[in-house]
């Protein structure tokens, strides 16, 4: 298509018009049909990364601690119960627009889980953002093509799609921003939509403070858009503007609205935990990694933009959004609001280089030299693209990097007390806020190292240990320590995390996790020390096999080889033991084995075991040996109230984790008979 051609306004007195041209309708078009057509391109693009974004939502790519925090915010709002128990590092206004869009599609069908639903909020503010990046590249001049390519780098870049997934303040701001400078470029009626556009970024400031360099970039636009005789209805976009700040600050000191956690406004301040300039450089090259090509060309785009009028904006905005957060250490999210604008102007420069060659005169040496240049790079970035690109998003589309996470907190669910005080990362938050977990802690930070805190480490029974708690150790407690989870602790921050660094120190692992980052571990805390905790488990394992033995000789017991192995090795938990001991002396009973929980080490002790007939009739529910054999595993009391699944002429009893220590008596205890610590309960008789 061709270029549209320059109006008036766009001339500078004495020389060619050096950027994309003004947008209005095409020669021998209608204002009408043009917007008809803008239109069917917005809906085309937005389609477009509607379903790329959504296939593969919840599997990729892995969470993080700030975007488990922040879902699980959300998801309490939408619960109606304020915004949670977890530490949030975003804006509260965030969570409520993430909650928010939840309570309204709780009714539809979507993805299950607080995680999926925040995913499903982010997913639709990123079609909307690729509509308004279109919309924008139109703003600003670029004819239809070179908008269509705009859209599809946001709607296709792996980059973009996995940033836009995640639950982040940056990605639900970043429609906020594109609304105002969109609104901002406009010509017509522009009291009304200067002040639209003053709310919109007063939105988006306040959802993510680091939209805040997008301020003057609006004002810049606004400002070209009144042109020298109607500047002053930019009056009514700054009243709009300093209202709802200073509203928003009222509400926020009456309703402590202000962020909870360990990170600063607009970004976290030098020498935060985890940032500074070794995180900003990592953030690079999170970024080059991840989508290379847009990466260069976002550089290259960047410079070349300078040079258009039209675009020269927009390119002083992207090169703030990307040095002054990595400057300053900020995550890599906060990065995310610039992601349109490099679209917009990675196909910008195409067209303005074009635009350039051709007005120059006929005769003028290399008129064409630096478009086809132009060109041709845009033809390789092309070509690099669908190299680079098409791995990347079968990644994101088809694996599952969030696995570990998402069995983690499923364990955590199934196989812990529900009472149980568990120390958490933010990132398996939503799963325990959703399932009403009373004693889980959201955050390491409100573990105590002390004592004689009522926080104190030893008052918690496990600990999550995840990748990023593993960074966090490698600067905490004292220099030149190593912790149980291998990770060497440095002079850097000895104080901090003290209390969880205990705790890990004197745990013991429950059950592990793989993920591409490292391994997920739930890890029982000792309360007593490690060397304590050490001496009880070899005490009960001898135990163990003393009492399994003499199981794996009981004529009433009928199992496979490798489970009368299991019993004699002791790698069958007290519990089960005692329960099995219990049922034998009523019953015969034929097992299946004694199963492992998934993620579950295989030195641990196994805490179910499989019934598969009672007295020589299959395990039915209908049966009087079945139902007997039911009764006197329902009565008892705990610690020895297993969990019973009935399914398909199975019963498997499971026992809560962790396996409790000192149930059994001594391998030196002359006892014959041992105690098991409570008196059968009598079976029933069954008619």
């Amino acid at each position: 298509m061709t270029a549209l051609a320059p109006s008036p306004a766009h001339m500078r007195p004495g020389r060619a018009p050096s950027g994309p041209a003004p947008a209005g309708p095409a020669p021998g078009g209608s204002p009408r049909g043009t917007a008809r057509r803008d239109l069917f391109l917005v809906l085309a693009v937005s389609a477009a990364a509607g379903v790329v974004s959504a296939i593969g939502l919840a599997r990729a790519p892995a969470r993080t601690s700030a975007e488990g925090a922040l879902a699980a915010s959300a998801y309490a709002v939408a619960q109606g119960d304020g915004l949670g128990p977890g530490r949030l590092d975003a804006p509260p206004l965030a969570a409520l627009q993430v909650g928010g869009w939840e309570a309204i599609a709780s009714a539809l069908p979507g993805w299950d889980g607080a995680l999926g639903a925040g995913r499903e909020a982010l997913l639709v503010l990123h079609v909307a953002a690729v509509a308004l990046t279109v919309l924008l590249a139109r703003r600003v001049g670029l004819p239809r093509v070179a908008a269509l390519g705009a859209g599809l780098v946001l709607a296709l870049s792996p980059l973009a799609v996995e940033e836009s997934r995640r639950v982040t303040a940056a990605g639900a701001a970043t429609p906020w921003m594109l609304v105002a400078l969109v609104l901002a470029a406009g010509q017509t009626r522009l009291p009304l939509r200067l002040a639209a556009s003053a709310a919109a970024l007063a939105v988006a400031v306040l959802t993510a403070p680091v939209t805040v360099l997008a301020v003057p970039v609006a004002g810049w636009l606004a400002w070209r858009a009144a042109g020298p005789g109607r500047r002053h209805v930019l009056l009514v976009p700054t009243a709009v503007l300093l209202a709802a700040g200073g509203g928003y600050a009222a509400a926020a000191r009456a309703y402590s609205l202000w962020p909870r956690g360990r990170q600063g406004w607009p970004w976290p301040a030098p020498g935060a935990e985890g940032l500074g300039a070794g995180r900003a450089l990592d953030g690079v090259r999170e970024w080059a990694a991840a989508d290379p090509v847009l990466a260069v060309a976002t550089a290259v785009a960047a410079l070349l933009a300078l040079r258009a009028r039209d675009l020269r904006p927009l390119a002083v905005l992207l090169s703030v959004l990307l040095l002054v957060p990595f400057t300053t250490g900020a995550p890599p999210a906060h990065v995310v609001p610039a992601l349109p604008v490099a679209a917009v102007l990675v196909t910008g420069v195409v067209v303005a280089e074009a635009r350039r060659a051709r007005q120059r005169p006929d005769h003028a040496a290399g008129r064409w030299l630096p478009a086809l240049c132009v060109g041709f790079a845009a033809c390789l970035a092309v070509l690099a693209a669908a190299v680079s690109w098409a791995p990347a998003l079968r990644t994101l589309l088809d694996g599952d990097a969030d696995a570990a996470y998402r069995s983690a907190a499923a364990w955590v669910l199934s196989d812990l007390p529900p009472d149980a005080r568990v120390v958490t990362d933010e990132a398996l938050l939503p799963e325990l806020v959703a399932a009403d977990r009373p004693g889980a802690v959201a955050g390491y930070a409100d573990v105590d190292g002390s004592d004689r805190d009522a926080r104190s480490w030893r008052g918690f029974d496990a600990v999550v240990v995840t990748p990023a708690l593993r960074a966090r150790l490698a600067s905490a407690g004292p220099a030149g320590a190593t912790g149980t989870v291998g990770t060497p602790v440095s002079a850097e921050n000895a104080a901090a995390d003290i209390g969880v660094l205990a705790a890990v120190r004197n745990s013991s692992l429950l059950a592990v996790f793989d993920s591409s980052d490292g391994p997920v571990e739930i890890r029982r805390i000792e309360a007593s020390g490690s060397t304590a905790a050490t001496d009880a488990q070899r005490a009960d394992t001898a135990a163990r096999v003393q009492a399994g033995s003499a199981l794996a000789q009981n004529p009433r017991l009928d199992a496979p080889p490798a489970a009368l192995r299991a019993l004699a090795a002791g790698r069958v938990d007290s519990r089960v033991l005692t329960v099995l001991a219990l049922a034998l002396g009523e019953q015969r009973l034929r097992l299946a084995g004694f199963p492992s929980a998934p993620g579950e080490p295989a030195t641990a002790p196994a805490r179910s075991m499989t019934v598969t007939a009672v007295d020589g009739r299959q395990v039915a529910g209908q049966t009087p040996a079945t139902r007997r054999l039911l009764d006197v595993l329902r009565a008892q009391p705990a610690p020895y109230s297993p969990r019973l699944d009935l399914a398909a002429g199975r019963l498997v009893v499971t026992f809560a984790a962790p396996s409790p220590l000192g149930l059994l008596p001594p391998p030196d205890d002359p006892t014959d008979e041992p105690d098991f610590g409570f008196s059968p309960a009598t079976p029933t008789e069954d008619s």
